[in-house]
């Protein structure tokens, strides 16, 4: 178990200048981990995907969030 961890640690971190190393997924890298069939315009290799469109599916829902606190922003 230990080592399938540190496997996808090593195979899933990315480095995001000014931020620096970060899980691949969290930057919604659609080309690498996208799933047609949850609406990604990319088809990415089964072993490059989340489970069940969760890289999908988050990106909806951040997007939803955001766009519902921008409007509750004051202006």
């Amino acid at each position: 178990r230990v080592d399938d961890i540190l496997q996808f640690i090593a195979d899933f971190t990315v480095d995001v200048e000014g931020v620096g190393h970060v899980c691949s997924f969290s930057v919604f890298d659609f080309q690498k981990h996208g799933n047609s069939s949850y609406g990604s315009p990319f088809d990415s290799p089964h072993n490059q995907r989340s489970s069940q469109g969760k890289l999908e599916k988050s990106f909806l829902r951040s997007l939803t969030y955001a766009r519902a606190k921008e409007k509750h922003l004051p202006k």
